[in-house]
């Protein structure tokens, strides 16, 4: 699938959900128990953890949709992250920002913990032209979730 036919049926997908009343709510902060847990970086023995974080260091920013394996998962905000517990097995993420879809696949380990940076970049006149997903090491991963608070989503 074309990364154009992709943004038109990740675009139907967000309306027809909104129309439902089911889309993800933009930014429902999670209690502080589970914020408190999830820095834990935990994963059981049978599925995975992947977070993917907004990072604070980019000064503001409109919400970014995040999509996994097809459904949308939430909005995201910078300084804020979201934990997936996921069967092993391929992972597909998604996110919808300005002018493209960046797409992340992660084939996920029983025990294995992921960490995923949705960032957003800004063009010439300082609005979100593109948005990208790209993995990173668990000790870049590990600090910024820690400075982040956790969201809930849809799973």
């Amino acid at each position: 699938m074309s990364t154009r036919t992709l943004c038109y049926v990740v675009v139907v997908l967000a309306v027809l959900a909104s129309l439902a009343g089911c889309a993800a709510s933009p930014g429902i902060v999670s209690s502080p128990d589970a914020d408190r847990q999830a820095k834990l970086f935990l994963s059981s023995a049978d599925t995975a953890a992947i977070f993917v974080y907004r990072d604070s260091d980019w000064a503001g920013g409109p919400p970014l949709m995040l999509v996994r394996n097809g459904r949308i998962a939430t909005w995201t905000w910078p300084g804020y992250f979201v934990l997936f517990e996921v069967p092993p097995g391929p992972q597909s993420l998604l996110s919808l920002g300005g002018a493209n879809v960046a797409s992340l696949t992660i084939n996920a380990e029983p025990g294995r913990v992921y960490y995923v940076s949705q960032e957003p970049t800004s063009g010439w006149s300082r609005t979100i032209d593109r948005t990208e997903l790209y993995q990173v090491d668990a000790e870049r991963g590990r600090d910024r979730v820690l400075k982040s608070k956790r969201l809930r989503a849809n799973d």
